[in-house]
């Protein structure tokens, strides 16, 4: 048992949202754990977007992880497991060759749940984030409740919606056949040239994991892929979504 590579988690919230979260773009995703931490990788079916985060060693409770090792499991699998878990005072995650064992206990004299989860150890690679972005990148901090709210009040009106970045503003807006919405946000930077580019709302409102974190940081470029990224001391979190061809007017 001491030899297997195991670790637990006591306040479990932002874990189980994660995977939660994941689940709502993809059936897969690839965990990679090694001795700083957890790092985990999803792409959705339809290859539009890129969730990858990494969790610190230090958010886990008895960190006991010795060597690197890349395993494919099912997210719905997962998630009903986290769900049964949440209400847990510790959740414990063990990985044995190709097998994930969580246990959860609620107190010293409470019912102990354990479940078993097969993975694929894998040979695929992560994708490297690093290729994906391009240098000249606009970084825009915004509070992350408000970009939420944003995305799911324009996903009322359009299943797009334009990033425009000029002046001193940031603006979202979407047009359907009758109506025009624009939000503006005004900015501490002044931007010389106009950036432009059109994603999709769908997946925008779908990712809520941003609304956990304080900020998001916001970067894009004209026709390049979108990256929000949140942080705080015990994560790393970056989605990705490629952009949406623009029609020419």
């Amino acid at each position: 048992y001491m030899n297997n590579m195991h670790f637990s988690i006591i306040n479990s919230k932002l874990f189980i949202s994660v995977f939660d979260n994941m689940k709502h773009f993809s059936e897969q995703s690839k965990i990679k754990i090694h001795p700083n931490g957890l790092h985990l990788q999803s792409i959705d079916d339809a290859n539009v977007s890129i969730i990858d985060i990494h969790f610190k060693k230090e958010y886990f409770e008895d960190y006991n992880v010795n060597k690197e090792q890349i395993y494919d499991f099912n997210l719905t699998d997962i998630c009903k497991i986290l769900k049964i878990c949440s209400k847990s005072r510790i959740i414990h995650l063990l990985f044995d060759n190709t097998t994930l064992k969580i246990s959860a206990t609620c107190s010293e004299n409470d019912i102990k749940k354990n479940f078993e989860i097969n993975s694929i150890i894998t040979k695929d690679t992560f994708l490297d984030l690093q290729k994906l972005r391009s240098t000249n990148l606009n970084n825009i901090t915004i509070d992350s409740k408000n970009l939420q709210n944003i995305f799911n009040e324009l996903f009322i009106f359009s299943d797009d919606a334009c990033i425009e970045l000029k002046d001193k503003s940031i603006l979202f807006y979407t047009t359907n056949d009758t109506i025009s919405t624009k939000y503006d946000i005004t900015i501490d930077k002044i931007t010389n040239t106009t950036i432009l580019s059109k994603y999709s709302l769908n997946y925008l409102s779908k990712f809520k994991l941003c609304s956990l974190f304080e900020n998001t940081e916001l970067k894009f470029n004209s026709n390049t892929p979108l990256i929000l990224t949140n942080k705080n001391e015990f994560i790393e979190s970056n989605f990705i979504l490629s952009p949406k061809i623009m029609d020419i007017d």
